[in-house]
């Protein structure tokens, strides 16, 4: 564990267990999305080395879903 992650478990500890809990939790769901986009990233790079890229219309649709999916949040 590095220093600055040291103080903020330090910093944590001093709040209330609720608050605790909450924070714990957080943590754990950005480590979970940091290690799947860490993944993509690796799967993307191995996905280039062999050639394998997405035609124009797989893109669109793509790129159609996440706005739809931005636009219901």
């Amino acid at each position: 564990m590095n220093k600055l992650l040291q103080e903020a478990v330090e910093a944590i500890e001093k709040l209330p267990q609720e608050r605790q809990t909450y924070l714990a939790e957080q943590m754990l769901i950005q480590a979970d999305e940091e290690v799947e986009f860490l993944q993509a990233i690796d799967e993307g790079i191995d996905d280039a080395d062999a050639g394998r890229f997405v035609s124009a219309q797989e893109e669109q649709a793509l790129r159609d879903k996440i706005q739809a999916k931005a636009n219901a949040a």
